[in-house]
């Protein structure tokens, strides 16, 4: 009853203000070179990312539905466990999550969009404080995510697991979260800048895992595809800014 009134009162205050520019919380990750993928056990590439922000948390239920009664648009169908406000936004489609994205770009008069596959696994990585964990924020699932051992095959409220590195919560585990990119094999080119993936494909990068995923799949080197029209109890995402 009290987490219902607080997600309620959250949505008020953010109804109230939405004449104002709105923002997720954000987190500043310096750009840097990494090895994307897992090495010796699947393809993998180097790439180099440009700095860029993140947010802290998967984009939730109250934060959706925000841009959903400005644009007049409906909510997609919740899942089986209803709609809670604190809980990471899913049965978003890909269009819908870069519909978000373009809304927020114009609340701020600044560049929203979804990550691509290398600044999603940068950033549940650590960054620069990477410091190669097998999950993001931790070797111990349990510890980060919430998945299929621990979470009942539902989603919880963002922020209720430890952090990572960078202190961003729920990379693994939670929801997955669409990325920028078609789905496609690693470039094999030698250091990659700032890549984006294959210039189409069947279906876009999902990243993170979710709750209703064995640990494996939480790994912040797994990745997915799904049909960019999808709509699943278990699929979300988060954004990112573009800084100069």
């Amino acid at each position: 009853m009290y987490e219902k009134l607080i997600s309620l009162l959250f949505l008020a205050y953010l109804s109230l203000n939405h004449a104002f520019a709105y923002k997720p919380k954000m987190v500043y990750v310096e750009g840097g070179i990494f090895v994307m993928g897992n090495p010796g056990k699947e393809i993998s590439q180097t790439v180099e990312v440009n700095n860029y922000a993140i947010s802290v948390f998967e984009i939730t239920v109250a934060e959706y539905q925000l841009f959903a009664e400005e644009k007049g648009q409906p909510m997609p169908p919740p899942p089986p466990w209803g709609w809670k406000m604190n809980h990471p936004i899913v049965n978003i489609t890909y269009h819908e999550a870069v519909a978000y994205c373009d809304w927020l770009s114009e609340k701020n008069n600044s560049t929203f969009r979804l990550p691509t596959e290398a600044e999603w696994e940068y950033a549940a990585r650590g960054g620069k404080r990477s410091r190669n964990y097998k999950f993001s924020g931790s070797s111990n699932p349990s510890r980060v995510a919430w998945f299929r051992i621990n979470s009942g095959n539902k989603t919880y409220a963002v922020g209720k697991k430890k952090a990572n590195e960078l202190g961003l919560y729920d990379m693994s585990g939670n929801a997955w979260e669409w990325c920028l990119d078609w789905f496609g094999p690693y470039s094999m080119i030698q250091l990659i800048e700032n890549p984006v993936g294959p210039a189409e494909g069947l279906g876009r990068v999902v990243r993170g895992g979710a709750a209703d995923r064995l640990s494996p799949y939480c790994r912040v080197t797994r990745r997915l595809a799904s049909y960019a029209d999808c709509r699943s109890s278990f699929n979300g995402f988060r954004v990112v800014e573009v800084v100069n």
